[in-house]
């Protein structure tokens, strides 16, 4: 690629004003990608770290599927067979025990009690209990 100032522009210009550039084309993508980079502002940069940062669901679904993933294995289920639907249960206990650590750590005052957010506590705990601790949560 060849960069040149317009016809109009170079009748007495100066170094200062500009000057014939060729570039080859990997030469043209690699400043470009370094013009284009040099504007570009990431999170990671940040001098102050936020008090708070908000919990995303999908972390609530990793704590739901690894759960779920422990009790089928020790259930003696293949791999194959651990596939998560909306009817897929964990116990009660686990949902408990995984909950009120997540919550301690977090320095909630109020704890967790379980019993609050899921309505058959024998039949075990599926996805809608764990996504009804996060909206009512607001974490």
């Amino acid at each position: 690629m060849v960069m040149t100032a317009s016809d109009d522009a170079t009748d007495g210009a100066t170094d200062s004003e500009g000057q014939l550039v060729s570039l080859s084309d990997a030469a043209t993508h690699a400043a470009s990608v370094r013009m284009l980079s040099a504007g570009v502002r990431t999170r990671s940069k940040a001098w102050v770290i936020p008090a708070e940062q908000p919990l995303e669901l999908l972390f609530f679904r990793n704590i739901y599927n690894e759960l779920l993933k422990r009790e089928r294995t020790e259930a003696g289920l293949e791999e194959a067979e651990v596939c998560p639907d909306a009817d897929s249960r964990v116990s009660f206990e686990a949902f408990q025990i995984s909950l009120e650590r997540l919550f301690f750590i977090l320095g909630d005052k109020d704890g967790f009690d379980g019993r609050k957010y899921v309505h058959d506590v024998e039949g075990g705990v599926v996805w809608a209990d764990f996504f009804r601790v996060y909206k009512q949560k607001n974490v």
